[in-house]
Parts: structure tokens; sequence; C-alpha cells
């Protein structure tokens, strides 16, 4: 049950770090946010989280690193599809463990499903259509991960394959989307955004370094600075009264880093980000019962594929 609770949050507080996330407001007047800028070609893209995590003194680590070719292509429509082809995922929990609580074995069965899914999409095309703004509209290609993986083993494991594979190619996607501005890319420019990242209230910073002139195209080089908090009721308990109470869960995070981008191409060249997230689980009367505390580093390389 630690372990679940840890992965959980873990995989909730990836959230927001260095991904782009559709934007409700731009803050800076002197600059509007443009479309999505990316030009059809064939990409190389790898991804890697760390994570650390503490729940109530449980430590734990993951590492999770996905290889993938990106196929870009817009439609007749000129809406704008990608496609997604794995050929390398690895995810690395190390069991978490406390001085005063000891340590959990890994959830075999729940383990062996993931890895079997996992498995099962190495290969597969995923078609991911997306929004101007860089907001994910669809994921199509859960259905051959389905055959791939084999036989049900139980009533829900053909949701459960469709939700992670959908996931995992979320996870692998967004931290390539980066929406410019609409203005030119000029060193100095700076501009800011507000938008949500799931129940997260997300104000994002940005400032250009460098541009550079190279043999692929101009590459600018943004420092990114992000801030993120929410408030959330998580639904109604009763004590030992009977008395329905409220609890809720109040999350706080931060993260900076640095971005390259092709401006002509519109696709990241690279990322390299840190998040800290802070998420407490409080009372109705404002107590405190459990606390979980993220550091997650996002790295990301992408090449013309070869």
């Amino acid at each position: 049950m630690r372990k679940s609770i840890l992965l959980m949050v873990a995989v909730c507080s990836i959230g927001f770090a260095g991904q782009e996330v559709p934007s409700t407001k731009t803050t800076s007047p002197a600059t509007q946010t443009g479309p999505l800028k990316w030009t059809t070609g064939k990409y190389d893209v790898a991804v890697r989280f760390v994570t650390n995590t503490d729940v109530d003194g449980y430590k734990g680590r993951g590492e999770e690193e996905m290889k993938y070719c990106l196929t870009v292509q817009r439609t007749e429509l000129d809406n704008l599809k990608a496609e997604v082809r794995f050929n390398f995922l690895k995810l690395v929990v190390e069991p978490p463990s406390s001085a005063t609580h000891g340590t959990e074995k890994p959830d075999g069965e729940d383990g062996h499903s993931a890895e079997s899914i996992r498995k099962a999409m190495i290969g597969v095309g995923f078609e991911v259509e997306l929004g101007s703004d860089g907001g994910i509209v669809s994921v199509v290609g859960t259905d051959e991960v389905l055959k791939k993986a084999g036989e049900a083993r139980g009533s829900n494991w053909g949701d459960r394959i469709k939700a992670q594979s959908t996931l995992q190619v979320v996870e692998a996607i967004r931290p390539v989307l980066f929406i410019l501005p609409a203005e030119p890319i000029r060193e100095g420019l700076s501009w800011k955004r507000k938008g949500l990242a799931g129940v997260l209230a997300v104000e994002s910073s940005y400032k250009v370094t460098k541009v550079l002139d190279t043999s692929e195209g101009r590459i600018a080089t943004i420092q990114v600075t992000e801030r993120a908090s929410a408030d959330t009721p998580i639904g109604r308990t009763q004590d030992e009264e009977r008395r329905t109470k409220t609890a809720s869960v109040k999350e706080e995070a931060q993260a900076s880093g640095a971005v390259e981008i092709n401006i002509d191409t519109g696709m990241v060249k690279s990322k390299e980000m840190h998040k800290n997230s802070k998420r407490s689980f409080r009372s109705e009367e404002g107590r405190t019962s459990s606390t979980a505390e993220t550091d997650i580093d996002i790295s990301v390389l992408v090449s013309p594929a070869k």
C-alpha cells in the first residue's frame, strides 16, 4: 500500500514541471502566445525522470526512461498530429524504506502487469492529436497494445492497459511541447503565462538568454521558472461520532530550469528542469494528517531522426 501511495504521488507530481500547459491568460501585455509551431518531420526523443519522494518518513526513488520516434504531420484540415513509436521503456522503483517503519516488498501482481503493458507498447504507433495551444486532444493506439498484451487477467485488465498506455504517451510527449510567443524571438525577450495543469493553478515565467545560428537552425536558450498551487477537497469521511467531515489536499510546487528550442521548427532540442512539490492531507479542522515531498529531475534530448 505504501508503495502504491508513493507511486501515485510521484506520477501526479510530474505535473507541470517544464511541460507546456494550455494557457488561460497571457499576463505580459507586450507578448501574445502563438500557436504550437511544429513543422513536419521525424525526430528521435529521449526523456528521463528521476523522482525522490518522502511520504511521512517513507522514502522512495524512481527512474523512468523513454525513447521514441516522433513523426509530426499535418492533416487535410491543417490540424497537427504526431505519431509516437516507442523503442525503449524502462521504469525502476526502489521500495520505500524508513528507519522506523522498515521496508516493504513491491506488489508483484501490479509490477508484473505494468511491465507487461510497457513491453506491449514497444513498436506501436500511437497517433496523438494536438491543439494549437499544445494541449493533447486525443491518443489512439491502445487497442493494439491490448492485443499484444495478451488475454485479460481480470475484469479491469483492458481498462488498465488503455489507461496506463495513454498516460505513458502523454508523459512522453508533454516534455517536448513548448509554445513560443507570437512576436519574434530575440535575446532578452521575456513573457509570462497562467494556466492549469490538472487542479494546479500554474504561473510560468520565461526569458530568452541566448539565440545562436546553427546548421540545424536558430537555437534559443530560454530560462523557465514556474510556481503552482492547489487546495482540493478529496471527499467526506465520518469520525467516531459519525459526524461528516471534509478532507482536503494542499499542494505547493515550484520548478526551474532551461530549455533549448529550435525557433525555425518549433521543436525542443533539450531541456533540464528540477521540480519540488510539497503536498499535505488535511482534516476539516485544518489538522495535517499526512505529508509528502517530491523532487523530480527531468532531462530531454531531441534530434532529427537518423
